[in-house]
């Protein structure tokens, strides 16, 4: 992006879509992009904080996870997204994870579905 009429359109994407839909969102589902981070994801991340959304991480098996990311985190879980069963795995755990969420945030209800 090196000139002002792109870096404006990115911008106001990142205003009008990306905002909205992480404020909307009940929970923030995203896959670590590995050992060295990704500019998008980044911004994903801030504003999940910033909404105050839950931020469950999944990573591949033996990529190291930030332990500044862990501490904000509600999860970070560990699959292998390449296999059935790691798939299969993941999916059993974030449903785990949705039903914690649920009785230690009866609030939140509406939310978390």
């Amino acid at each position: 992006m090196t000139d002002r009429g792109t870096w404006d359109a990115w911008e106001r994407s990142v205003v009008d879509e990306l905002f909205p839909k992480v404020r909307g969102s009940a929970l923030v589902l995203s896959l670590l992009p590995g050992e060295d981070p990704d500019p998008k994801w980044c911004l994903e991340m801030g504003a999940a904080i910033w909404y105050g959304k839950p931020i469950v991480v999944v990573a591949r098996p033996g990529v190291r996870v930030p332990p500044e990311l862990e501490r904000v985190a509600a999860a970070v879980l560990r699959a292998e997204l390449v296999t059935v069963e790691g798939r299969h795995a993941l999916q059993d755990a974030l449903g785990a994870f949705v039903e914690d969420w649920r009785r230690a945030h009866p609030d939140d209800e509406e939310r978390v579905r």
